[in-house]
């Protein structure tokens, strides 16, 4: 019989729930969803330390500089078996992005993306299995087809749903594809 695993999901919005979605029917995962503030860091406490921890961070905006440290520094969390660390961030922290990115409702660009590059680094001090998707602009949308960019590599400046982005999240959690990998993601054409 396989264990059951857990998955922590850090974030609200159209991107969380299209992950959430992919494992919500799924017995062999076990999901907590809280929306990052602080006053949701409470519900850490029903997760299960014996079990496997998948931890996924679907954050939009400002602020996750505050809320990956605070989530990775929890006692539970620190006391689990955390096997894989996901975060969604930003194309554009690593300053590869050709053309330019339209930061949906962020009013200070360089302060998100310095947040951003701070909670990257926080999760790569973990030295837990990591996976970082820099995702160009999310939009609404059917899947596409995308390219991806390893790290360091230039990108285009360009769009990725939020379905293709939570496939992509379903595809690291359970398999090893993109482990410990930066990967740039921006779609390729049209919609199918």
């Amino acid at each position: 019989m396989t264990q059951m695993k857990q998955i922590l999901l850090v974030g609200t919005g159209p991107l969380a729930t299209g992950i959430k979605m992919r494992f919500q029917d799924d017995s062999h995962w076990s999901l907590t969803q809280i929306a990052g503030t602080s006053e949701q860091l409470a519900q850490i406490n029903q997760l299960q330390t014996q079990v496997p921890l998948i931890i996924i961070f679907a954050l939009s905006g400002h602020g996750t500089d505050f809320v990956i440290p605070e989530v990775l520094d929890h006692p539970l969390v620190r006391k689990g078996s955390i096997n894989r660390i996901i975060m969604i961030a930003t194309a554009g922290i690593d300053q590869e992005v050709q053309g330019s990115l339209k930061y949906n409702e962020i009013n200070d660009v360089p302060e998100y993306l310095r947040e951003q590059r701070y909670a990257v680094k926080v999760i790569d001090e973990t030295e837990v299995p990591y996976t970082i998707f820099r995702p160009g602009d999310l939009v609404a949308g059917g899947t596409r087809p995308i390219n991806l960019f390893a790290e360091g590599t230039q990108m285009p400046a360009g769009e990725v749903s939020y379905e293709t982005m939570a496939s992509l999240v379903m595809q690291a959690v359970v398999t090893d594809r993109f482990l410990n990998q930066s990967v740039g993601v921006v779609a390729s054409s049209k919609e199918n």
